[in-house]
């Protein structure tokens, strides 16, 4: 399989989940042009809304594994000038991210519209 990016792949799916809504036929709101806008940098928030939270994990484990204390105002000194050390991680944990758990994100999203 190709290598992609975690955003081409959160796009792809999150166009796969709203493809059959996008038709003139079946939504009054919803067009096909919808995908490549609004769908597209919804699904770019989602991508970078995951690998902001599994750096945090990474980091959090990490830190955890120092003997410390979670979420404490040492972690958040630690950890900020470091973030992009534990993003590249994060994106490297994406490359064998299944994508059940693309879908898993996308629901939660769809699901916090409706609060």
């Amino acid at each position: 399989m190709k290598n992609k990016s975690i955003h081409a792949r959160f796009i792809r799916r999150w166009v796969v989940r709203f493809k059959p809504f996008c038709d003139s036929k079946l939504s009054p709101i919803w067009r096909k042009h919808h995908l490549k806008g609004y769908i597209r940098e919804t699904a770019l928030v989602s991508a970078d809304s995951w690998l902001g939270s599994m750096a945090e994990e990474i980091a959090i484990e990490e830190w955890k594994a120092m003997g410390k204390e979670y979420w404490t105002p040492e972690f958040h000194d630690w950890y900020d000038p470091i973030r992009h050390n534990f993003l590249s991680r994060a994106l490297v944990a994406a490359q064998a991210l299944p994508i059940d758990v693309i879908d898993e994100c996308i629901d939660d999203e769809i699901s916090c519209w409706n609060d």
